[in-house]
């Protein structure tokens, strides 16, 4: 229906209004698959299989913005939507047909374990958000989305008002591109001799510290060059995040847990797209790189800060026990 708006050219407000409603509906497929990992592998292939699905996925974010970027500049912009959507009904087709196929079905959600009447309204209310832990996990990921968010209307916007929109799909791609590649250095680099909550701030730093140079990203080069290199630390901070995750969040909240690995990035990403977008229709796009470079500082800031809280008390239920209950140390 987004897609048909778009060709009937009806009022922006209601093609916002059905891609909302299509993101509520959409089920959270990607949190479902990173929590069943911890029941489908042994614990020393833990960090391999998030290894593997994150490179495929980031793979994706390489591909779609440079097919975007082509069908745009082949076919328009409202023949692009239009196709991306069509592509987007076949694969949920053969998502469906392939479940029913191979008769998957949801698993029965675990038991929540016993607590107290503090921590049991605190979690009736928040789910995994009651646990300090992962609240210090979520951080860094809305550093991300700031970047993301507004990274992705900065690029279309710059590259158009410089009538240059050929170049938008290979901008957009660098900071996948960065996180395929490594992706596969931190599945093949001895990661165990750093302390999990150690490589997650290192892991945040290297990723926010070319972003503070946005600033001077005055040219597509340049621009690319930042993107690739945030980029490479995307996919890494992803898995470690899911790894601490699988350490942290009690069984009965592991799916939501993972579900919040995304949406925190999301929610960051669409306030950072809307001041973007709003400073950029104005055509005020030294004021936007500033506003990414401070994003990125913030970046940095939450790297040192980023201190995890002590464990929790006896009271408070630790992680069931179970395959990959431990951060694994190596791939």
């Amino acid at each position: 229906m987004a897609a048909v708006s778009v060709t009937a050219r009806w009022p922006w407000w209601t093609t916002l209004l059905l891609v909302i409603t299509a993101s509520i509906s959409g089920p959270p497929l990607n949190a479902a698959l990173r929590s069943a990992w911890r029941r489908l592998v042994d614990p020393q292939h833990l960090k391999t299989v998030h290894t593997a699905d994150s490179v495929l996925e980031e793979a994706g974010f390489v591909a779609a913005p440079l097919a975007a970027g082509t069908a745009v500049t082949l076919l328009g912009a409202v023949t692009a939507y239009q196709t991306a959507a069509a592509c987007y009904l076949l694969t949920m087709a053969l998502y469906l047909a392939a479940a029913r196929h191979w008769g998957l079905s949801p698993a029965l959600p675990p038991a929540a374990p016993a607590r107290g009447r503090a921590a049991g309204r605190a979690h009736r209310w928040l789910g995994p958000l009651a646990q300090p832990r992962i609240l210090m996990i979520m951080g860094p990921l809305l550093v991300m989305g700031c970047l993301f968010g507004g990274t992705g209307i900065y690029v279309p916007a710059y590259s158009q008002a410089q009538h240059a929109t050929a170049q938008i799909g290979p901008l957009l791609a660098a900071i996948s591109a960065g996180g395929v590649i490594g992706g596969l250095l931190y599945a093949v680099l001895p990661t165990r001799r750093i302390p999990p909550w150690t490589l997650y701030r290192l892991l945040t730093a290297g990723f926010a510290l070319p972003g503070c140079f946005l600033l001077l990203a005055h040219q597509p080069l340049v621009l690319a060059v930042l993107l690739l290199l945030s980029g490479l630390f995307v996919t890494p901070l992803f898995i470690t995040a899911f790894l601490l995750l699988d350490a942290t969040a009690t069984d009965d909240v592991r799916v939501e847990a993972n579900t919040w690995v995304g949406a925190s990035t999301d929610i960051s990403n669409g306030i950072t797209a809307i001041a973007i977008g709003a400073l950029t229709a104005g055509q005020y796009f030294h004021t936007a790189l500033a506003v990414l470079s401070a994003c990125a500082a913030g970046g940095l800031l939450t790297a040192l800060l980023l201190t995890p809280p002590p464990p929790a008390a006896a009271s408070e239920p630790a992680a069931q026990p179970g395959p990959g209950s431990e951060v694994p140390a190596g791939p």
